[in-house]
C-alpha cells in the first residue's frame, strides 16, 4: 500500500514518498518529526478522494469531507449520528501543512508540493517539472525519460545524427533518405544556457509521400524555416512555422500538425533521398505557410 511521509517542525515541514511503515517516527538532524501514514488514510471515506478542508466529524469521530456533508441526510453513514457541524481541526492542520513528492520523483525531481493545493500540483507535474517523461519517437521503442535524457538515448540507441547550425550562415544543410527518419539541430541560443536542439522528423507515407518538421527538445520553441527538395524532382518546398515542445505531447503525423509533404512519386521500389535545409527567419511569423517554388535555372 502506498505510503506518505510527513515532516513536522518548529520552523520547517516537509514531505517524501516512502515505503510502506505504520507508526514509525525518528527525527533527522533538524529536529524534524517524520511520519509515515498510509496514502488513503487523509482520503474522505465516502468519496474516496483526498481530504481538503474543511474537514468534519460526526459525536463518535468519523471524519468527512465538507462536500460529502452536505449531501447526507440521515447523519453519519458509519453510526448515524449527526454530521456536518464540528470542524475536524487536528486533519485540517496536517493537510494544509502536508506536501508531497511530484509525481514525477522516480525520474529525479526533488520538488515538493502542497497536498491541499491540487491545481499548483498539477500545473507543475503536467506543464513545468522537467523530468516529466517524453517517449521516444523511434517506433517500436519504449523507452520514456525525461527530455533532457532524450538526446543522448536517440544518439546512442537510435544512433541519430546530430549537427551543428552555422553561426555564419544561420543555417544548416543536411540529407535525409532510406532508413534516415531523424536528425538532431544544435544552435546557439541566447535565452538558453546550454543553446537549443531541434528534431527534425521524417515520416514515409507510402500513399502520400513524405513528412518533415521539427519540434523542440531544448531551449525556447522557435520560428524555424525547413527547405526541402528530393533529389528525383525538380521543386523546392518551404515550411516556416513554430517548433512544439516535444514534451508537450506532440502528435505524430496527421492532419491537425503543421508539416511539410512531398508528394509520393509512385515509385516506392526505390527510396527517395532528400537535401534539407534549416534555419531560423529574423522574423517571427504567427503562422505557417508552406510554398512550392520551383529551381532557379
Amino acid at each position: 500500500m502506498a505510503s506518505l511521509q510527513y515532516f513536522s517542525g518548529s520552523t520547517t515541514r516537509r514531505h517524501r514518498t516512502s515505503l510502506p511503515t505504520r507508526g514509525k517516527l525518528q527525527m533527522d538532524k533538524d529536529r524534524k518529526s517524520i511520519y509515515h501514514l498510509d496514502a488513503d488514510t487523509l482520503e474522505c471515506p465516502l468519496c474516496t478522494e483526498p481530504l481538503t478542508s474543511p474537514v468534519y466529524q460526526c459525536e463518535n469521530g468519523h471524519i468527512a469531507c465538507g462536500p460529502c456533508c452536505e449531501k447526507l441526510t440521515k447523519g453519519c453513514p458509519s453510526c448515524s449520528q449527526p454530521t456536518g457541524r464540528i470542524r475536524c481541526l487536528a486533519v485540517e492542520k496536517i493537510i494544509e501543512s502536508l506536501q508531497v513528492a511530484c509525481k514525477h520523483a522516480h525520474h529525479g525531481c526533488k520538488e515538493m508540493l502542497r497536498y491541499n493545493k491540487k491545481d499548483e500540483r498539477d500545473e507543475h507535474e503536467q506543464e513545468e517539472c522537467k523530468y516529466k517523461p517524453v517517449p521516444c519517437y523511434i517506433p517500436c521503442c519504449m523507452h520514456e525519460g525525461p527530455k533532457f535524457t532524450l538526446p543522448d538515448h536517440l544518439a546512442k540507441d537510435h544512433k541519430v545524427g546530430k549537427m551543428q547550425l552555422d553561426p555564419v550562415t544561420g543555417s544548416v544543410n543536411f540529407i535525409m533518405s532510406g532508413s534516415n527518419y531523424f536528425m538532431m539541430v544544435a544552435f546557439d541560443d541566447e535565452d538558453s544556457i546550454d543553446g537549443g536542439l531541434l528534431l527534425v522528423h521524417r515520416e514515409s507515407k507510402s500513399f502520400l509521400g513524405d513528412a518533415f518538421y521539427c519540434t523542440t527538445i531544448s531551449g525556447p520553441s522557435k520560428v524555424y524555416n525547413l527547405r526541402v527538395k528530393c533529389r528525383a524532382g525538380s521543386s523546392l518546398y518551404i515550411l516556416e512555422t513554430t517548433a512544439p515542445d516535444i514534451a508537450k505531447n506532440v502528435p505524430k503525423f496527421s492532419v491537425s500538425k503543421e508539416y511539410l509533404l512531398i508528394p509520393s512519386s509512385g515509385d516506392n521500389a526505390n527510396p527517395r533521398e532528400f537535401d534539407l535545409q534549416l534555419s531560423f527567419p529574423n522574423s517571427n511569423l504567427p503562422s505557417s505557410t508552406q510554398k512550392l517554388i520551383p529551381p532557379v535555372v
